[in-house]
């Protein structure tokens, strides 16, 4: 690449161009990565790099922050089914030994009225 000055640093010579978007660039620009999936090493400007970071934050933004919430998370539900377990397990018979007494109360007083 001869008499061609780099995108970001136009005082300086450019030693090749970025794999991905073409632009050529400087010593002090390139960046050579590995590419994960294709193993595969690309020289990448600034931009590009940066591009490619936020793709991978992203991916992990997207997949791994919410999977590590719902397991971090996990036990308090489990906890609280245990608590709610009980409740059920307790409130349903004294609600309905509660409802029992009510009716059985109420046909007694109705029973009382009508034989005096």
């Amino acid at each position: 690449m001869h008499n061609v000055s780099c995108f970001y640093h136009p005082e300086s010579a450019a030693i090749g161009a970025c794999d991905r978007c073409g632009q050529p660039i400087c010593a002090t620009c390139s960046n050579i990565t590995l590419n994960y999936f294709t193993r595969v090493s690309q020289r990448l400007c600034r931009v590009c790099l940066a591009k490619s970071d936020a793709k991978i934050i992203a991916i992990i933004i997207g997949i791994f922050v919410p999977f590590v919430l719902i397991a971090s998370i996990g036990w308090v539900f489990f906890v609280i089914s245990l608590i709610v377990g009980w409740m059920y397990l307790v409130a349903v018979p004294v609600i309905s030994t509660l409802g029992a007494i009510h009716y059985y109360r109420g046909k007694i007083r109705k029973i009382d009225s009508t034989v005096t």
